[in-house]
């Protein structure tokens, strides 16, 4: 580790290293040392260490490159290198210009590969490299309940306040709710759908961090009764509220309910997930008026897990002496309280080694390494390209470079002008892909997810990315236009000086022929990456997800909001059910609290009857996802009812409590489909619920996935305020969205509607991830092969215009047009077989990293491996064939000639 440290360091000026060089491997031993041992914090640590060097490097150096332009010789008279440099850049400007194809060429290559690598560095650093802006990071932790499958997760409100009573072992604890959304009232009248944070008096104390306006909230405000208040985000407060101080005081109106703004949040913190910026924090006394009874009666009940936890460590105490305590804790509450907490371990973790959480950083991790492959893939095949383009250009300027050379220009000179000339386009190009990547960014920043993850980004191109940028240019520019320079000086000048000489340099066909087999392989692992999303695609499109979307409105509301009581709520949704029911073309309509093919909804915890096989930990409670559904549901949908009964009128509030389970869970934790009469417990309650009917599997959050378990209620039983009505029509459902909302609105204008689509819209919207990576995998693909082509193509040439005395001499022995043309595809196809070959190890060893994203489809598809090889070979091929072709129809007589 310390030589690799070493390396890095060596970026920097000897002045520099020696000054500071120690501290600064002191400093990340000790950063090191407090990570205990997390891998994904480690890789973190390393990417923000090398991020930080390169910026260093880059301004040390600057300064070094300063004082040297400054100087001049005065004893021989000789120029500075500030005026020999400026004469170099004049005389590159004019090259460049002087060649317009090969420049525009150039620059737009430059512009697409460092764009798209700038986009993808800024929206890694967002997610997975920039700093958290806490305070004093090393005393802090993160405090985690385990589910019930044994994982860090969240934790109840009461197990917050156990912990907080620690007041020995932490200085301060603070706990916040990031999964809170819900409805703001615009200044036109409309209800938009916005994220929220429910958040203790203490939590940005815990962090360390101060409001930028007014305050936060005080400890009074925990408690429920009080007045709503809140604090706006930093990002929400400019987007919003324009940056105007006076928004201290105003009242908005969150889900019908009037809450004052007390304080702005601190610039470059927006909330729990970082990237991602939520509008309001909201004091625990917002939790009912403003989330509903639903989140509201969370304060009291330790079997609801919403809330994640952060602590202050008190002075010498250790998070050895934390996760003990806390140990000692989990096993207390286990006892005292069995149903919920029995079997659940407290688990802390240093803030230093935990991005988000947990689970979520095991998705920003491994997806921030697949888009820096991404990202470096494409600068890989810029550069080999761009390299390929300076050695032909340096080809068809021997003679100039020879002239040069020969009235006493040194190699270093030659060397220095084009690396420069290549410098300079770089530079350029790399301008261009900065105004790319800030054109995407903003793309980004303006584009929110689909409900419940209305999130925007908080993407934005600032100095750490316009240096990225800068130092992928520079670099770049070296990695393309260094080796050609150098090739360029080394010619025989007698045979370079005369006039149509034919060049003999083999090792400069072999270097471009390498070029040729890095852009091949890169082309292959992209499309390869791109054939198995769209398998993907198409193999999402032809599943069953257990009934027919075509005719199939989908629209979901909140009526719960405004602190609604459910009686309330679900009377609301009731007559609007009623009203949809009586527009022209509508069949059916239905409702239920989680819609087909979400990727988020509610879960319960049950507790099985004797006759149920053990679950996976050996006793008989299991987790299940869950819905609460209005008696006509599977008759919309029409989803077969297998075994006993579907839901009916008589399964009101007053009745027995029934359930309807669906195949995979009867056969699953009862080994039968015909469960009918079985029963089951909630976690934590004393009735007992019997299962009246068995019905089809559906698919419950996205399209491929294997049947999971799945529970039905009465929605009488147990709706709550949102809810998703779904109508069968019998026309086109987006005629009749129109009309679905209109009702709504004359039943409650301010009413938010939160959600209005097709089903089919909605199940293809579940592949907007899938569909992203495929998007950019192919675009990237057919750049890259695109790329590759006019490498292969340029070598190809060249090497048909080095060799046209080979072969008119060939051809006038006796050889046919066709025998040479074979020989020289033969030569040039053995360098794309090389190609295709590490490109298809290449891609053997990316795709596995997206496994998460496909449907029906293994990463290490024969099939679609074999397809691209053979694509790429057949392109390169065809490609080979045109100058070979045409490089043999010429006569041997008149090469002969010339010659």
């Amino acid at each position: 580790m310390a030589t690799i440290l070493d390396l890095l360091l060596r970026c920097c000026p000897r002045q520099f290293r020696e000054a500071y060089g120690r501290d600064m491997r002191e400093l990340f031993d000790t950063r090191r040392a407090r990570l205990r041992g997390s891998r994904r914090a480690l890789i973190a640590l390393w990417l923000r260490t090398a991020c930080d060097i390169c910026l260093t490097a880059s301004a040390e150096w600057g300064d070094v490159v300063r004082a040297a332009f400054s100087r001049s010789d005065k004893e021989t008279g000789r120029p500075s290198m500030s005026d020999r440099l400026s004469l170099d850049l004049r005389d590159a400007i004019r090259r460049l210009a002087a060649a317009p194809g090969f420049t525009t060429a150039a620059l737009l290559i430059l512009a697409i590969g460092i764009g798209g690598s700038t986009a993808i560095f800024s929206a890694v650093d967002a997610f997975a490299l920039r700093d958290r802006p806490y305070a004093r990071p090393h005393e802090l932790v993160h405090i985690y309940q385990d589910s019930d499958d044994g994982q860090p997760e969240s934790s109840s409100y009461p197990a917050f306040l156990d912990i907080a009573a620690h007041g020995a072992l932490f200085s301060r604890v603070g706990a916040v709710m990031p999964e809170g959304s819900g409805t703001l009232l615009t200044p036109s009248g409309d209800a938009e759908v916005i994220q929220l944070e429910f958040a203790t008096s203490t939590y940005f104390s815990v962090l360390g961090l101060q409001p930028k306006l007014g305050r936060w909230f005080d400890p009074a405000e925990d408690e429920p009764g009080a007045a709503p208040v809140a604090v706006v985000t930093h990002h929400a407060w400019q987007r919003r509220f324009g940056g105007d101080p006076g928004v201290l005081g105003r009242t908005v109106r969150l889900s019908g309910t009037g809450v004052t703004i007390v304080g702005v949040g601190p610039e470059g913190f927006n909330g729990f997930i970082p990237g991602l910026a939520s509008e309001f924090w909201l004091s625990i006394s917002s939790l009912g008026p403003v989330g509903g009874p639903f989140r509201g009666r969370t304060l009291t009940r330790r079997e609801d897990h919403w809330f994640q936890i952060v602590a202050r460590l008190a002075p010498e105490r250790t998070i050895q002496h934390a996760q003990a305590a806390m140990t000692t804790l989990a096993d207390r509450l286990g006892r005292e309280f069995p149903e919920t907490d029995r079997g659940r371990r407290i688990t802390v973790m240093s803030a230093e080694a935990v991005r988000a959480h947990p689970q979520i950083d095991s998705m920003i991790y491994p997806t921030a390494g697949l888009h820096s492959v991404l990202a470096a893939l494409v600068l890989a095949l810029v550069c080999s390209n761009l390299a390929n383009l300076m050695l032909a250009r340096g080809s068809a300027r021997r003679r100039e470079l020879a002239v040069r050379l020969a009235i006493g220009a040194t190699r270093a000179q030659i060397v220095r002008t084009l690396t420069i000339e290549s410098l300079l386009l770089s530079l350029a190009g790399g301008a261009l892909g900065l105004l790319l990547a800030h054109w995407t960014i903003g793309m980004l920043g303006n584009w929110n997810p689909p409900p419940p993850l209305s999130v925007p980004m908080t993407i934005a191109v600032d100095y750490r990315v316009v240096l990225f940028a800068l130092l992928t240019s520079i670099g770049a520019g070296l990695a393309f236009g260094l080796l050609p320079a150098v090739r360029s000086t080394r010619t025989d000048l007698r045979q370079s000086l005369q006039r149509d000489a034919p060049s003999r340099s083999l090792r400069v066909v072999g270097l471009r022929g390498a070029l040729i087999g890095v852009q091949v392989a890169i082309s292959v692992a992209l499309l390869a990456g791109s054939g198995i999303l769209l398998r993907t695609m198409l193999n999402a499109v032809r599943v069953d997800p257990g009934f027919d979307p075509q005719p199939i409105a989908l629209m979901t509301i909140d009526a719960g909001q405004g602190g609604r009581p459910a009686g309330q709520a679900m009377q609301i949704v009731t007559d609007i059910r009623q009203r949809l029911s009586a527009l022209p073309g509508v069949e059916a309509v239905s409702v239920t609290t989680r819609p087909p093919v979400s990727a988020f909804g509610p879960s319960t915890t049950l507790v099985l009857d004797d006759h149920a096989a053990p679950s996976a930990s050996g006793g008989r409670t299991v987790e299940v996802r869950f819905s609460a559904v209005t008696p006509d549901y599977f008759d919309t949908l029409a989803v077969q009812v297998i075994h006993g009964r579907g839901f009916t009128a008589a399964d009101g509030d007053d009745a027995q409590d029934v359930a309807v389970v669906t195949r995979t869970m009867a056969e699953r934790f009862w080994g039968t489909s015909d469960v009918v009469g079985r029963r089951y417990q909630h976690q934590g309650l004393d009735a007992w619920i019997s299962i009246v009917g068995v019905v089809g599997d559906v698919t419950i959050g996205s399209p491929g996935e294997s049947p999971r378990p799945f529970l039905y209620r009465p929605f009488a039983q147990g709706g709550f305020g949102r809810a998703s009505l779904i109508a069968r029509t019998a026309a086109d459902p987006a005629s009749v969205l129109p009309l679905m909302r209109q009702e709504v609105r004359a039943i409650d204008n301010l009413l938010p509607v939160l959600l209005a689509t097709t089903m089919a819209d909605h199940i293809a919207r579940s592949l907007a991830v899938p569909r992203a990576a495929a998007t950019a995998l192919t675009a990237f693909g057919v750049l890259a092969i695109v790329l590759a082509c006019l490498g292969v193509y340029s070598v190809v040439a060249f090497s048909v215009a080095s060799r046209r005395t080979e072969m008119g001499v060939r051809m006038a022995l006796g050889a046919t047009r066709t025998q040479v043309t074979r020989m020289v595809v033969r030569e040039m196809m053995t360098l794309v077989i090389g190609g295709l070959l590490a490109g298809t190890a290449l891609a053997a060893v990316l795709t596995p990293a997206l496994r998460s994203l496909l449907i029906g489809v293994q990463p290490l598809d024969p099939a679609t491996f074999l397809s691209v090889a053979v694509l790429v070979g057949t392109v390169a091929l065809v490609t080979t064939w045109v100058p070979a072709r045409a490089a043999a129809s010429t006569e041997p007589a008149g090469v002969l000639r010339a010659d």
